[in-house]
């Protein structure tokens, strides 16, 4: 498994040309994954950003967001999941956190599955609290827990 050294990784927005790579990251981390249509309507955004290692060109995960006022809301964070564990998860919250105080925002919210406890796990760590929760938010009827970040 590689290693991965956060100077060798590039952010930038999604484009058409990422989209199959990101479908197959979707596809095996979610049970109630986005469509390719819906990654097509983040393209040209800028919201919707990718990062990839520079030396191998591997796409090591992606992330979505929308900015509504003050609120930033994460729509979407995924890792390949060979580079899980490894510290890109954490890398890209952090990218997250900065750029949701670049554009002024008091908070950072999003919804994650119940039963997802890893992702709930690394929310945690950089201080998201559960705010409230969706009843059968998901196509397949499982609770999404709605996590806040308020921002300093």
């Amino acid at each position: 498994m590689q290693k991965v050294i956060n100077e060798n990784i590039s952010i930038r927005p999604l484009t058409f040309n990422d989209l199959n790579e990101v479908l197959q990251i979707e596809n095996t981390s979610f049970k109630d994954p986005w469509t390719k249509g819906m990654f097509i309507r983040e393209i040209g955004s800028n919201n919707f950003c990718i990062l990839r290692e520079e030396n191998s060109n591997q796409l090591l995960g992606y992330f979505g967001y929308w900015q509504i006022f003050e609120e930033f809301h994460i729509t979407n964070l995924a890792v390949a999941s060979e580079y899980r564990n490894q510290g890109i998860g954490s890398f890209i919250l952090n990218y997250l956190l900065s750029e949701a105080k670049r554009k002024n925002c008091q908070r950072i919210i999003l919804e994650v599955r119940s039963t997802n406890l890893p992702a709930q796990k690394l929310y945690f760590k950089f201080g998201f609290e559960i705010v409230g929760k969706r009843k059968k938010y998901y196509s397949d009827s499982e609770d999404a827990l709605i996590l806040e970040k308020k921002i300093s």
